[in-house]
């Protein structure tokens, strides 16, 4: 599972956890996170490959 981070437009962040499947706007939804308000979604960087 992965974490995904909202930010507001006035730079408040938002963290939710996000399944294999499922959509950011699905995530948002899920966690009560309007559309309206996200300027940006950030993922963590991938791990390196070994």
């Amino acid at each position: 599972m992965a974490v995904v981070t909202f930010v507001s437009h006035d730079g408040e962040k938002h963290e939710a956890s996000i399944d294999e499947g499922y959509s950011l706007m699905q995530v948002a939804k899920n966690n009560a996170i309007r559309a309206s308000m996200v300027t940006a979604a950030e993922r963590p960087p991938a791990a390196p490959a070994t």
